[in-house]
C-alpha cells in the first residue's frame, strides 16, 4: 500500500501543475489581448461601449437609452417613452393598433379602463414585451 499513496501523491501534484499552468496560460492570454487594446488605443470602456451599440444596431429590442429608462424609473408612462423612442405619433400608433386616440391616450395615463388586449396589442405594434408596458 505504501506504493499507491506515493502514486497517488504524484497523480494529485501532477493535477494540481496542469490546472496551475491552465491559470497562468488563461492569465497571459487576458494580460496580452488587453495590451492589444491598449496598442490600439482602445480602453475596455470604449470596447463595452461599442460592443453595447453593435448590440443595439442589430437588436432594436436591446433595450432602451439609458435617458429614456430613466423616464420610465422617474413614473413616465412606458407607452409614451416606446412610442416616442419608435418615432410615432399617438394618432399614428392608435391607428395601427385599431383604437381611438382616446383609448391610447387613457393607456398613456395609465387610467385603469385599458384593457389587457388593448395593451397586448400596443405592446405589439411598439415590438415590446407586454412586461416592459405595464
Amino acid at each position: 500500500m505504501p506504493g499507491f499513496a506515493r502514486e497517488s501523491t504524484k497523480a494529485g501534484a501532477a493535477t494540481v501543475a496542469r490546472c496551475r499552468d491552465g491559470v497562468r496560460g488563461a492569465v497571459r492570454r487576458r494580460t496580452s489581448d488587453a495590451d492589444r487594446g491598449a496598442r490600439q488605443g482602445v480602453t475596455e470602456e470604449e470596447a463595452l461601449a461599442a460592443e453595447i451599440r453593435r448590440l443595439r444596431a442589430e437588436d432594436p429590442r436591446a433595450g432602451l437609452p439609458s435617458e429614456l429608462f430613466r423616464r420610465i424609473l422617474a413614473g413616465e408612462s412606458a407607452i409614451r417613452v416606446w412610442r416616442e423612442y419608435r418615432g410615432l405619433a399617438p394618432d399614428v400608433l392608435a391607428e395601427r393598433v385599431g383604437v381611438p386616440a382616446h383609448v391610447l391616450a387613457d393607456a398613456e395615463a395609465r387610467s385603469d379602463g385599458s384593457s389587457i388586449e388593448t395593451l397586448r396589442a400596443i405592446a405589439r405594434e411598439l415590438d415590446v414585451p407586454l412586461d416592459e408596458l405595464v
